[in-house]
């Protein structure tokens, strides 16, 4: 009996992200500004610690990965869902078994935890999903696409619905309307920020999961149009480029050291915000982004204050795509992408011509930010081939060059986006 081998793949992105398995024979070749209101009251990052382990881990690992992304693309704007990524990644551990799921708790941060404490861990991105807040539009959907002939193991099933919510569908993926039918669920689910995660199916797939994160958020106090100049920013490659600054004044949850500054400007309601992250003109992004890990994140979010201040940053819009199996590996997840070691008996019926391993994982997002707020989402999927004073002063912040941002849940600390804006486009 010829044996047959079955990949992984999982992409994320508007934020989206999935996990595709292939199969094939071993004799095929492998697949290869504001409104004059200011806010009433000022929103704060998350001062205590994250809501539970679960938070902790996916902080580190979306600050960990994206430091790796700007290493490797020096210059480049850069955004990704550290959320997407943790949620797609926590599907395929549930589906995993053995070493290869011991790799993957470790590279989550979640190694040693009982099945059941990640359990109750979930509950706390079950219920950031179903909080409904006003000017903040946001949506999390989970979803896995298995080839019909493929059996799963009914306990993953009964996973994906209860813990995911996911949406379990069997699919002929020969036939040639496959593709487009999952591009439409990833198109429908990110508002149609992000329409095609892929282009064809592989012949040899077997299944994709994919999560798919979805955010829109209206400032608290919304930048006036009116306010809006044309001004220089400064790229990182030193040259100057005339771009849209839009400009307010208020009071902010505030810090400042000398390397950097940083504000919080909050959404609706205040428990969203971002976060913007300013190095000093003396200091590169590059520097600052040598001590962006979880100690200097959890030190610097409690070291915000309220201050009354100007701040004028660019209005941008980007679209990014990154493959992250390479980095996964160089963390420790290195059986799951093995044809020989990987172990998915968790999650399909162990049948003796099939082999199952993830092949890559890739993320796809897009964001715009303009005076009334942000538009986000997200793609993934996982491919598998078989101390202030007490009277401040005003403080001014100029976000006229390179920078970093991130959008944060401010009661559980969950880690919705980072990004790196090098130059901004609208």
């Amino acid at each position: 009996m010829k044996l047959k081998r079955l990949a992984v793949a999982v992409p994320a992105g508007a934020f989206m992200i999935g996990v595709c398995f292939m199969s094939h024979t071993t004799s095929a070749q492998d697949s290869a500004a504001s409104r004059k209101k200011p806010p009433a009251k000022t929103a704060r990052p998350v001062r205590s610690d994250p809501a539970n382990d679960l938070v902790t881990a996916q902080i580190k690992l979306g600050l960990d990965i994206f430091r790796e992304i700007v290493d490797q693309q020096p210059g480049n704007n850069v955004f990704i869902s550290p959320l997407s990524i943790n949620l797609a990644l926590l599907m395929a551990h549930h589906g995993a078994a053995g070493k290869t799921k011991e790799e993957i708790g470790r590279t989550l941060g979640i190694g040693g935890q009982s099945e059941q404490t990640i359990r109750q861990s979930l509950s706390v991105f079950k219920e950031f999903s179903k909080n409904k807040k006003t000017g903040v539009d946001i949506s999390i959907a989970n979803s896995f696409w298995i080839r019909k002939e493929i059996p799963l193991q009914q306990t993953f099933i009964e996973t994906a619905l209860g813990l995911y919510n996911a949406e379990v569908e069997s699919l002929r993926f020969d036939d040639p309307g496959a593709f487009a039918t999952i591009n439409s669920w990833v198109s429908k689910k990110t508002k149609q920020k992000i329409t095609q995660i892929m282009g064809t199916i592989d012949q040899n797939a077997a299944a994709f999961i994919l999560n798919a994160v979805y955010f829109k958020g209206q400032w608290s106090a919304q930048f006036d149009p009116g306010a809006t100049r044309i001004k220089s920013f400064m790229l990182g490659n030193g040259t100057k480029k005339s771009h849209p600054m839009m400009f307010q004044s208020g009071s902010y949850s505030y810090y400042e050291n000398e390397r950097m500054q940083a504000a919080l400007i909050p959404y609706e309601e205040g428990r969203i915000g971002m976060i913007i992250f300013l190095p000093k003109d003396n200091v590169s992004l590059a520097e600052l982004y040598k001590n962006l890990d979880a100690r200097h994140w959890k030190e610097w979010l409690s070291r915000f204050n309220d201050r009354n201040g100007a701040i004028i940053l660019p209005r941008f819009k980007m679209e990014y795509a990154v493959r992250l199996d390479g980095i996964l590996k160089t963390r420790g997840m290195n059986d799951a992408f093995d044809h020989d070691k990987a172990d998915f008996k968790n999650m399909v019926m162990p049948i003796k011509q099939w082999k199952f391993w993830i092949q890559e994982v890739k993320h796809k997002t897009f964001i715009k930010v303009n005076e009334e707020g942000t538009q986000a989402a997200a793609a993934s999927y996982v491919a598998a081939s078989l101390g202030e004073s007490d009277h401040p002063q005003p403080f001014s912040m100029i976000v006229n060059r390179p920078f970093f941002f991130a959008i944060e849940d401010n009661k559980t600390g969950i880690l919705l986006f980072l990004g790196s804006i090098t130059d901004p486009n609208e």
